[in-house]
């Protein structure tokens, strides 16, 4: 047999068996089979030890937020939801922000006081 046969009757058939429809075996999962099998990941790790941490231990003493509590949430969280948390904690270190809010408060009594809406600033 010529090489352009072999070759056109081996292109012919694999053509056909990629268009043929195969055999698949697909059963509903319900969530708590899913949540079973899938891993536990470090990111639940990473986030329940920087919760730990003593001054957020303490930050939420002072708040009325019990610890036990913190951790039954934490544990009841997504995945997504656990890379969101780990990612604000790495953004907002303690007590930063404060002066840029009480500025933004003062700039906006600031306009309303000039659009006359409020008499804050008539005292002064």
């Amino acid at each position: 047999m010529p090489f352009r046969k072999q070759a056109f009757l081996a292109g012919l058939i694999s053509v056909c068996a990629a268009c043929m429809p195969l055999a698949v075996h697909a059963n509903a999962v319900s969530t708590l089979e899913f949540l079973a099998d899938a891993p536990q990941s470090d990111l639940h790790q990473q986030v329940t030890q920087r919760l730990q941490s003593e001054e957020l231990h303490q930050a939420m003493v002072a708040m009325g937020v019990e610890p036990l509590e913190v951790e039954q949430r934490v544990a009841a969280l997504s995945q997504d939801e656990l890379a969101q948390l780990n990612a604000k904690l790495d953004q907002l270190p303690a007590g930063s922000g404060v002066v840029e809010v009480v500025g933004l408060v003062f700039i906006v009594l600031m306009i309303l006081e000039l659009v006359g809406v409020t008499n804050i600033f008539t005292a002064f």
